[in-house]
């Protein structure tokens, strides 16, 4: 992870980590993940860097920390926006 996050910070400028609201069974988390895109939005135009951490899903990894707080497991079922679940 130190080297994912290395490469996003000499490849563009921004944060390393951005935060998506997620819920999972009815809980709302933050989900944390490595920033693929150039603005940090979920569908913005992704970084040569970014292209890469979308293509072999590396981006996710930091939810890691998620599963070590207890918010999510990783044999959960998908994650969903909470837009979508009104």
């Amino acid at each position: 992870m130190l080297f994912v996050a290395l490469a996003i910070k000499c490849g563009s400028t921004g944060p390393i980590l951005v935060q998506r609201k997620r819920m999972v069974g009815g809980h709302l988390y933050i989900a944390l993940r490595f920033r693929a895109t150039f603005d940090g939005r979920e569908f913005g135009r992704l970084t040569p860097v970014g292209r890469f951490l979308r293509y072999s899903s590396i981006e996710s990894l930091p939810q890691l920390f998620n599963v070590f707080r207890g918010e999510m497991s990783c044999l959960s079922s998908t994650s969903r926006r909470p837009f979508f679940l009104n």
